[in-house]
């Protein structure tokens, strides 16, 4: 997954970054910020992890139609994937 600060609704723009990087299977606009966030907190340890789903193509096309689905497709993954891995990620087994 890419991320960038730039806002991408073209399928032109999308098609030039999968060039360059070859093993890109999507682009995302939001987790760019999150991502900055964490790594510009004061203490320097911030950890974060980012779970998204394909809600568009990035495209002129692009809608807000499968937002609440993914939103929560990825809640149920997070919540799976902290009740597997909790213990290990915070240390605690």
């Amino acid at each position: 997954m890419g991320s960038g600060a730039a806002v991408v609704a073209s399928k032109s723009t999308v098609q030039g970054i999968v060039e360059h990087k070859g093993k890109l299977l999507g682009v995302d606009m939001e987790a760019y910020g999150v991502a900055q966030a964490a790594s510009h907190m004061l203490d320097g340890r911030t950890r974060f992890i980012i779970c998204k789903s394909v809600s568009d193509f990035a495209d002129k096309d692009k809608g807000d139609d499968y937002q609440d689905y993914c939103a929560l497709v990825s809640a149920y993954f997070m919540r799976e994937f902290f009740s597997r891995y909790e213990k290990h990620l915070f240390g605690l087994g």
